[in-house]
């Protein structure tokens, strides 16, 4: 038997001097195979633009009208909104409560009924004690059994 195949049933081996092995894939093919997808894949893109632009043109004018029961709409919405600087808003409520805790004002002049601040309430309270609770009798029960 012969130990060499017939020539012409393997592929010539590469020269020495390519640095691949030129039998398995040609690089050139391959680069204009790429070029030319990418090239295809842009001009798709580029002509779906007018297209999705036609099928928004038809679907707005086969839209029906607005139903006349849903009325007009109001420029804001409904209470309670959100605020649109939540911390000014924080700090002038601070500050009222402040106000309120730091000053002397009449609640209801015609009872004698005067606010005080709080550490001047808070002083007199300390020197005169809290008021003591009177105990309130137990109600009376009525058709009770004994």
């Amino acid at each position: 038997m012969d130990k060499h195949p017939a020539s012409g049933s393997h592929p010539p081996p590469p020269p020495a001097d390519s640095g691949y092995e030129r039998r398995d894939a040609n690089v050139r093919t391959l680069t204009f195979l790429l070029a030319g997808l990418l090239g295809v894949t842009l001009v798709a893109m580029l002509l779906m633009i007018p297209l999705f632009r036609h099928f928004a043109a038809v679907e707005a004018r086969n839209q029906p009208a607005p139903s006349t029961l849903a009325g007009v709409r109001p420029l804001l919405p409904p209470e309670p909104r959100l605020e649109p600087m939540p911390f000014d808003e924080l700090r002038r409520l601070r500050a009222r409560e402040e106000e309120i805790l730091d000053s002397y004002a009449w609640v209801d002049r015609k009872e004698g009924i005067v606010r005080v601040p709080i550490e001047r309430a808070i002083e007199l309270t300390a020197r005169r004690g809290l008021p003591a609770e009177t105990p309130a009798s137990p109600p009376s029960r009525e058709g009770e059994k004994r």
